[in-house]
């Protein structure tokens, strides 16, 4: 196995040489949460961890539908910045909620 030298490189290789992930394009675009994975968020279907997780900041219900409505992943991002958030929208909520939208999206059906 070949090292990379320094800190890891933009070879994508990290300080042992291994392997790193270095973009979510190509073989690892379903790792996006711009991937299509149907997830649940307060009871409503949406198309992509990206889309739920942009609801999930809204105060208004209102603003959340429109995001599930909403055909592309970026355009919900870009629209999720324009919302008003939730009062409590901190770092541990958002941590929290992300946590469960990958949960679901990486659960493997039995």
């Amino acid at each position: 196995m070949e090292r990379a030298s320094g800190s890891g490189g933009s070879d994508g290789r990290d300080q042992k040489g291994c392997k790193m992930i270095v973009s979510f394009q190509g073989e690892y675009r379903w790792l996006s949460n711009f991937y299509p994975a149907e997830v649940i968020y307060a009871g409503k279907k949406f198309a992509t961890v990206e889309h739920a997780y942009q609801a999930a900041k809204c105060a208004n219900v209102g603003d959340m539908q429109a995001i599930q409505m909403i055909e592309k992943p970026g355009d919900a991002k870009r629209f999720g910045k324009s919302v008003t958030k939730q009062v409590d929208w901190d770092d541990a909520k958002k941590v929290t909620i992300m946590l469960e939208l990958l949960r679901q999206k990486f659960a493997i059906s039995e």
